[in-house]
């Protein structure tokens, strides 16, 4: 039996740091010693994939979809590898949200361990502890020097990152003994300061006043709710769900302005194009669906997923990219001006706990948890000029 079948560690754990030049030199990217294991990485690679079954809400024959995704050239490499900490141990709260890794900035990286917030300096290599709550932390962000966790019985709560004895807030919107906090944003919504947009299973956005502290609005959705974005003109708000459905609202009514319903599964990522003219909506069929707001009764691009659903979506600022990452080894980079045509795959074994663009998009971070194989943070940079991918 080989060490892959039985489960043991593969890692070389003579080395918790992978530097660019280690691998340039001929070293695994993610510290694993395929020498020990006893095969090649693309036979692990196609182990891995013939057992991933992938999470379905709705049982749908695969004869259903009859739409073909866009054909894609995987042949680009838009982030390159700059380095790896396969120490740091990143986990996921809840099986099906992983937006649990943040970076403010190239220096700021937030991630979730256990119960507690972390912050890794890709300077230094080393983290540390910044927050800890009373709580089973299954979302968070961080933006605008606050940090915004929630919980698996609907709490949430509030932190500044830019004060260190800095109170913390704790609440709970809901009531609903089902409630859970499935996702979180931080927003400026030009209302006289910054404002929490708070979402869950009840089927409600809470728009909070992070001065106050107080709910100064909600909107009703027909769906529980697994993931908000606010377009960049602050007018309207697209929420997807357990549910096919892709609603999008005005934020300041709070009223239905346009409902898609291509998908077949639930849905779990969504994220504006700074054009505030493109949306894409990532869900458990494997799909990542990209519209033109202004038009929404056909889909502009069906990109396809390697073996799951597609659980975290971000534009680059500049909008060059889209990226998208699956549930386990996959983050794809689109570029957009080629109409999503080319395709960088970033193949990292192990259970994605988030990924996350610095606020220029120089920098691209994943996470990978410590449940699985391959666990540790890991950042690319952006390339100047588009080369040949090899990985």
């Amino acid at each position: 039996m080989s060490r892959l079948e039985s489960g043991m560690d593969i890692r070389n754990n003579e080395h918790e740091e992978i530097t660019e030049d280690m691998v340039l030199n001929g070293s695994d990217m993610q510290g694993l010693d395929w020498s020990s294991l006893g095969c090649e990485r693309d036979t692990f690679k196609k182990y891995r994939t013939e057992r991933f079954t992938n999470y379905q809400s709705i049982d749908m024959p695969a004869h259903v979809m009859t739409e073909e995704p866009k054909n894609v050239i995987q042949e680009k490499s838009f982030y390159t590898f700059k380095q790896g900490n396969i120490g740091e141990e990143c986990s996921i709260g809840h099986f099906q949200l992983r937006k649990l890794l943040w970076a403010t900035s190239k220096n700021d990286v937030y991630f979730l361990k256990d119960d507690t917030i972390r912050h890794w300096s890709p300077q230094r290599a080393k983290s540390k502890e910044v927050a800890s709550f009373p709580m089973k932390i299954i979302s968070m962000t961080c933006a605008h020097g606050i940090l915004l966790v929630g919980g698996s019985r609907g709490e949430y709560a509030y932190r500044r990152l830019d004060a260190i004895d800095s109170m913390s807030y704790c609440g709970a919107p809901t009531q609903d003994p089902y409630g859970t906090t499935n996702h979180l944003d931080i927003v400026d919504l030009n209302r006289g300061g910054l404002t929490a947009a708070i979402s869950g299973n009840d089927q409600t956005t809470y728009l909070v006043n992070l001065g106050t502290m107080v709910i100064e609005q909600y909107i009703k959705f027909k769906f529980p709710v697994n993931n908000t974005a606010v377009s960049p003109n602050k007018k309207l708000i697209c929420a997807v769900g357990d549910s096919t459905r892709t609603s999008i609202a005005d934020i300041n009514t709070g009223r239905e302005i346009i409902s898609i319903n291509d998908h077949s599964d639930f849905s779990f990522s969504c994220c504006w194009s700074p054009d505030g003219m493109t949306l894409a909506t990532g869900n458990q069929d494997k799909t990542t669906r990209v519209y033109d707001i202004r038009n929404t009764s056909r889909v502009l691009h069906l990109l396809g997923a390697e073996i799951g659903t597609i659980r975290s979506l971000q534009y680059s600022s500049d909008g060059k990219y889209l990226v998208a990452a699956e549930p386990i080894d996959y983050v794809h980079v689109y570029d957009v001006k080629s109409g999503y045509r080319s395709n960088q795959i970033i193949n990292l074994f192990g259970s994605i706990a988030g990924v996350s663009l610095t606020s220029d998009s120089q920098a691209l971070f994943i996470a990978n948890s410590n449940d699985d194989i391959g666990q540790g943070i890991y950042e690319f940079h952006q390339t100047k000029d588009a080369i040949p991918f090899i990985m």
